[in-house]
């Protein structure tokens, strides 16, 4: 495995996304149900997916000892991205 210091940035980021996955579920099926706007229910199963993504490719990274893992981290941030991006592209094409 890499330096200390590496593994605490790593860790600190796959806490921060899932935290971020978990509020933007959250306040976009809020925002479904008290608008309404149907297109955000999109942004539950994104960040579900999300969050999958960054939890079983930080486990994959701790089996291999940092051989693999770390891309499926980085496509499960750039889909709790994504689930902003595009629950607002949707609401904007209702």
């Amino acid at each position: 495995m890499a330096n200390a210091h590496l593994e605490t940035r790593i860790k600190v980021a796959r806490v921060l996304l899932v935290v971020l996955g978990v509020v933007f579920a959250a306040v976009f099926t809020w925002g479904a149900v008290a608008v309404p706007e149907p297109a955000w229910w999109v942004a539950l199963p994104l960040n579900a997916v999300a969050i999958a993504l960054v939890l079983v490719g930080s486990r994959r990274r701790v089996a291999t000892q940092g051989a693999s893992g770390a891309a499926l981290m980085a496509l499960g941030g750039a889909v709790v991205a994504a689930s902003v991006i595009v629950s607002f592209a949707l609401g904007n094409a209702t």
